[in-house]
């Protein structure tokens, strides 16, 4: 059988989109409501001590977010401005490949 996964334009991850869902079943992360200023970009996490290699335990280890940076608090940060400007580098570079390939409309860019 063969798995179909969404791959990022920004980050390259990916994510499965089927079997679990199938591919007619829409985009599986749900509505887009909109980047704000303010909205999460980046997760903090904390790597946390677990039972050991091998070894599972519900509740255990693992990395856990201790905290989220928006798009605001990068721009504030001398040390992580050059990723926002990276990942705006490679949103312009998608959204031009989109148009070129005539999925989004000039109109459509207009704010």
């Amino acid at each position: 059988m063969v798995h179909v996964y969404v791959v990022c334009p920004i980050c390259f991850s990916n994510r499965p989109i089927s079997p679990l869902r199938g591919v007619g079943d829409g985009f599986p992360l749900g509505e887009y409501e909109g980047l704000l200023v303010d909205t999460p970009i980046i997760q903090l996490r904390e790597a946390l001590p677990g039972p050991g290699r091998g070894h599972r335990e519900k509740g255990t280890g693992g990395f856990q977010v201790v905290g989220t940076l928006s798009l605001a608090d990068v721009l504030g940060d001398p040390e992580l401005e050059g990723l926002a400007i990276q990942m705006k580098d490679r949103l312009v570079m998608m959204v031009r490949e989109y148009v070129k390939a005539g999925l989004i409309d000039k109109a459509e860019l207009d704010v």
